[in-house]
């Protein structure tokens, strides 16, 4: 996935209006030191890099990017969205290398629905934690944890402490903690 970045002099609100009617987007690069830079992306591209996402993917999706030449890897920290229209408002990136120590939420999928006890006379699943955070580097980095509950019964559940977590890879919550349940 490609992205198109351009500088932004302006921060004035009549200005970002008009990148907006011109099917431009505003938005932020920030660097690992925490300096800003204003930015303006193709509103069009960063659309339909959504649209390819699998739903809840967004934080580990890493976007190419390209500001005036200058090359580099992207991963999307924040997006503000228009509360009517839901029309994209502003994006904030932060650019990445491989050895990067990085915090991101990592999604968590469920799998072994099929074989679930608990499911099989009724109970339903709940996904407590949709996402986990994590701290490694970039190359190291999950694409997603999986949970499997192929063998819960009611009221049982999966902690972070029963998903396999790679190596490298710091949970930054509690051993303890629920990320999906079976129950009534």
């Amino acid at each position: 996935m490609k992205l198109q970045l351009e500088k932004r002099e302006t921060t004035k609100k009549s200005e970002l209006t008009r990148l907006r009617a011109h099917g431009k987007c505003p938005g932020v690069l920030y660097s690992k030191e925490g300096a800003a830079r204003p930015v303006t992306l193709n509103l069009a591209e960063m659309q339909k890099i959504l649209r390819t996402i699998i739903p809840g993917s967004l934080p580990v999706t890493e976007i190419n990017a390209d500001l005036d030449g200058e090359k580099f890897t992207v991963l999307v920290r924040d997006i503000d969205y228009q509360r009517v229209t839901y029309d994209i408002m502003h994006v904030d990136l932060m650019p990445v290398e491989e050895k990067d120590m990085i915090e991101v939420k990592v999604p968590v999928r469920v799998s072994g629905q099929d074989e679930c006890p608990g499911l099989k006379v009724g109970c339903q699943l709940k996904l407590i934690q949709r996402h986990v955070k994590v701290r490694c580097e970039k190359s190291k980095m999950p694409k997603y944890f999986t949970a499997d509950i192929s063998t819960l019964n009611k009221s049982q559940s999966v902690r972070i402490k029963d998903i396999k977590v790679p190596e490298g890879v710091s949970p930054l919550v509690a051993d303890e903690v629920v990320i999906v349940t079976v129950g009534k």
